[in-house]
């Protein structure tokens, strides 16, 4: 019966470390993601810091391609303001479409805006899209405005490249997108 017992105990003792290990290893691999997802955010905020201690951009303007639309951008007195908009189709009655009817296409038209006040080459700001029905709607200070995002940018050196990171962005792939000048 002691031998038995003994056995049972080794037993135990081997599962034991086994799970250790294992479990060591998920935790590795769950550290090297977060620092994995946290590498772009990081470089991001070092390149916003380095932009703001430049001196201020005297102006910028002209149309800069974006990940919809082109827009219109002007900074001015340490503004920047961009704007543009895009249209997008969707089809009703997606279900009809598989029995051979036909349906009509919908067209939506969205706006985008870009504002937000320059320091140096750093721009901290808001980014508001929504469609083109909805931006006729001012947002109160009382009401949430689901359509508006904080942002903050980096204009590149060369002044052709504009990085744009959305800060409570829902999906990864939106948190960061490039503005490019014509």
């Amino acid at each position: 019966m002691n031998r038995l017992k003994k056995k049972k105990d080794i037993k135990n003792i081997d599962d034991t470390l086994y799970k250790l290990k294992n479990k060591k290893e998920d935790e590795g691999n769950k550290q090297q993601e977060i620092l994995d997802n946290i590498k772009p955010v990081h470089e991001f905020y070092v390149s916003y810091g380095k932009a703001s201690t430049k001196e201020d951009i005297p102006g910028l303007e002209g149309i800069w391609n974006g990940s919809r639309c082109t827009l219109n951008l002007k900074i001015k007195n340490g503004e920047l303001k961009a704007y543009g908009d895009y249209e997008e189709s969707s089809f009703l009655g997606l279900a009809l479409l598989g029995r051979g009817l036909s349906a009509p296409e919908k067209k939506t038209k969205y706006v985008i805006n870009y504002e937000g006040q320059v320091t140096g080459y750093a721009i901290k700001g808001t980014m508001r899209e929504c469609s083109e029905k909805e931006a006729k709607i001012t947002p109160s200070l009382l009401s949430d405005d689901k359509y508006t995002e904080s942002i903050l940018m980096v204009i590149s050196d060369d002044k052709i490249e504009i990085t744009v990171y959305l800060k409570n962005a829902k999906q990864e792939y939106k948190r960061f997108h490039l503005l490019t000048k014509q």
